[in-house]
């Protein structure tokens, strides 16, 4: 009885084993987003979107009659103002059917806002707005202060869509702007690398004993054991016109990216975003502007090129200069 107790548990165990315990498999590589953008250069706009094989695609090009000075998004379709050097003449919306021109408001029909003590201005400034409940307004303006730099301070709007039997025009407060579709979603700061934003007394350096009537700062970044300081020691003094550098947003963590507000002196303070690849200030994304997009996409627009990217890596691109690059609302 117990050689047949015994055969019969070795048979068991044979037949459960199955061989060596397999490594599970790794987790599917989570793919980027769906986008779609609009890219505007003079009079042309094209839409492009993400390509089954990567990369980006043309799905439509759209030629207004007029260059484009401006646009706003209503929905997923385009409100455009244009014209010339003499002036806004033109508003159009771009839709799946293509431009479709709106009637603009006579001069005649424009109040005249005058006020005592203001500049007049030969050339109106224009601006278009449009709103959540899907209006779109032509502003404009003629009257204001005329000193360092024009700022227009009279303004009148025209309804101009949905379209009725002539623009209504009115004055004062402006409509609304719609809320942006998108907002940047920062990646998590990377455990490998370090900044902090270090304030520079009075003195010009960290530890000087006379404080400093308004707080500046450097950005000091470490990265495997290397510091580097940004700006330079002899490029933070205040008679270079540097003034300040702000809160730093991760944009990826790996390759680690960054982007850092850096505030110089011009007619008042002007701010100018810095990229930064690892601690070092990017080259082929200097004086980029960034454009926010769905899913934690955004894009990086320069001079003749645009990277459409998505945490590391580039997932698209433009190879041509370009006005402005926008990613298209959801529907």
């Amino acid at each position: 009885m117990k050689t047949i107790v015994v055969t019969t548990a070795l048979a068991a165990t044979a037949a459960c084993w199955k061989g060596p315990a397999k490594d599970p498999a790794p987790p599917a590589r989570e793919q980027p987003p769906y986008v779609e953008l609009v890219a505007i250069q003079m009079s042309t706009i094209t839409f492009l979107a993400s390509s089954p094989g990567g990369g980006l695609g043309t799905t439509r090009t759209v030629e207004a009659p007029v260059m484009i000075s401006g646009y706003r998004w209503l929905g997923r379709d385009l409100g455009v103002i244009g014209g010339d050097e003499n002036g806004v003449d033109s508003v159009g919306l771009v839709t799946q059917q293509g431009y479709q021109a709106i009637p603009m408001p006579p001069a005649t029909a424009w109040p005249d806002l005058q006020k005592p003590d203001l500049d007049h201005f030969d050339t109106p400034s224009w601006n278009l707005t449009s709103t959540a409940s899907g209006e779109l307004w032509l502003g404009r303006c003629e009257w204001g202060y005329d000193a360092d730099r024009r700022t227009c301070t009279e303004w009148a709007y025209a309804k101009m869509w949905p379209t009725g039997d002539r623009p209504r025009i009115v004055i004062q407060p402006p409509p609304v702007q719609r809320p942006d579709a998108y907002k940047l979603v920062p990646a998590p700061a990377p455990a490998g690398i370090r900044t902090e934003l270090v304030r520079i007394e009075a003195g010009g350096e960290p530890g000087d004993e006379q404080g400093d009537a308004v707080a500046r700062h450097f950005l000091r970044c470490t990265q495997k054991g290397h510091t580097t300081e940004y700006p330079a020691r002899d490029d933070r003094d205040i008679e270079t016109g540097f003034v300040d550098m702000g809160e730093v947003v991760w944009l990826a963590t790996d390759p680690p990216m960054f982007r850092a507000p850096r505030s110089d002196t011009c007619l008042d303070v002007c701010t100018t975003e810095i990229t930064f690849e690892g601690c070092t200030p990017s080259k082929r994304f200097e004086s980029s502007q960034l454009v926010p997009g769905p899913g934690g996409a955004y894009a990086l627009v320069v001079a003749k090129r645009t990277s459409v990217r998505w945490r590391g890596e580039e997932i698209g691109a433009l190879h041509e200069h370009v006005t402005w690059v926008d990613f298209v609302p959801p529907p």
